[in-house]
C-alpha cells in the first residue's frame, strides 16, 4: 500500500500533470514562416515570428478554423491556420482545411482575459482597455491591403479584399449611325411633270 508520504506527493503532482497534459495541446508545426499574434488577426500586436517547421502545440481554434491559439516554445499566441501543418491519417494537412476532422477544439477569444493571462509583461498590455472599450473606427475608404502591425509580410494569411460596390451599369455609348440619303426617282423625258406638260400643250396650240 502507498504510504502517507506517497499519497501526499501524488496529490501534489496530479494537478501539475493534468495541467501539463492540457497545455501540451495537439502537436503541429508551421508550414512556413508565420507571425505569432496577440489575437486572432493581423491587426493584433506581434508576439514573435516563427520560422518554417517550428513545432507548436494547438490549444484550440476559432469556429471556422481560421486562427488557432498555440504554444510555441515559451511564447503563446494566435497563428493563421493556413500556416499550420499537422499529421492526420498518415498525411500532412493544413489545420485550416482539416481542423474539424482532426477534432481540434473550438475556442472563443476574450481579449482582456487572454492578455491578462499571457501578456502582462508586454509593452502593449496597457492598450487592452482602449481596444475593448473604444475600438478604432475603420477609415471611410480603407486601402485594399493595409500593412499589418510589424511582423513578416504575408505571414498572416491572405488579406480580405474590400467589397466591390454594386450599382447600375453605365450606359454603353452607341456608335453613330451613318445617314444614307434616300434615293430619289429619276425623271426621264417621258415624265415631264404637270407644269411642263401644260407648257408643252400650250405651245403646240
Amino acid at each position: 500500500m502507498m504510504n502517507t508520504q506517497g499519497r501526499f506527493l501524488l496529490a501534489m503532482l496530479l494537478p501539475a500533470l493534468v495541467f501539463a497534459a492540457q497545455a501540451q495541446g495537439q502537436a503541429a508545426f508551421t508550414a512556413k514562416q508565420a507571425n505569432l499574434r496577440a489575437g486572432p488577426g493581423p491587426e493584433y500586436p506581434l508576439v514573435a515570428v516563427l520560422p518554417a517547421g517550428d513545432p507548436v502545440a494547438i490549444q484550440g481554434c476559432l469556429a471556422g478554423y481560421t486562427w488557432c491559439d498555440v504554444l510555441a516554445g515559451p511564447g503563446r499566441g494566435w497563428v493563421y491556420a493556413g500556416n499550420i501543418n499537422a499529421a492526420f491519417q498518415n498525411d500532412t494537412v493544413l489545420v485550416l482545411s482539416h481542423g474539424a476532422a482532426m477534432g481540434v477544439p473550438v475556442l472563443a477569444f476574450v481579449l482582456d482575459d487572454y492578455w491578462s493571462l499571457h501578456y502582462q509583461d508586454r509593452p502593449w498590455y496597457g492598450q487592452r482597455q482602449r481596444r475593448i472599450l473604444r475600438p478604432a473606427p475603420a477609415p471611410p475608404n480603407p486601402p485594399p491591403n493595409p500593412p499589418p502591425p510589424a511582423g513578416v509580410p504575408g505571414a498572416d494569411g491572405p488579406r480580405p479584399h474590400p467589397p466591390v460596390p454594386i450599382g447600375p451599369r453605365p450606359a454603353q455609348p452607341q456608335p453613330p449611325r451613318s445617314v444614307v440619303p434616300k434615293p430619289q426617282p429619276s425623271r426621264t423625258s417621258g415624265d415631264l411633270g404637270p407644269q411642263r406638260r401644260q407648257a408643252t400643250s400650250a405651245a403646240a396650240t
